[in-house]
């Protein structure tokens, strides 16, 4: 029983001290939110918004999109044998963009291989030779 009391003590001690930090950090919040209503606005916030010419602009910009899909659908591309999925519209504009650079299309040279001819008798010898005992 005076295990449980004194349990039931820390626990309401913890609890008090959340409750009390909680309410220090929802003042701050208050202050915070306060704070940024009453920033000054400038001329160009003032202005009202205009949907036609933003509607407009959106129009112009699916447009390009519509246009630039088509022109990548059309053009034609190496076969990409790592890889035998479609690529996706990004990939493919990546592409465009990347290919006047020629960007890792260089050719790997391979090395001359010599070729060494291993005699196990003449190893031996030489084993021999260097292993012997001193006199």
């Amino acid at each position: 029983m005076k295990t449980a009391l004194i349990v039931l003590g820390f626990i309401l001690y913890f609890g008090s001290k959340i409750y009390k930090n909680f309410k220090v950090e929802m003042d701050k919040a208050k202050a915070r939110s306060n704070s940024q209503k009453n920033t000054v606005t400038t001329e160009e916030d003032k202005e009202q918004f205009n949907a036609r010419e933003h509607l407009d602009a959106k129009k112009e910009e699916a447009v390009q999109r519509k246009n630039n899909l088509e022109a990548l659908k059309n053009k034609k591309f190496a076969l990409d044998y790592y890889n035998p999925e479609i690529p996706s519209e990004e990939v493919v504009q990546g592409r465009l963009i990347h290919e006047p650079h020629q960007h890792g299309l260089f050719k790997i040279e391979t090395e001359e291989q010599t070729t060494v001819q291993f005699d196990l008798r003449q190893a031996i010898i030489q084993q021999a030779i260097l292993e012997r005992p001193k006199l």
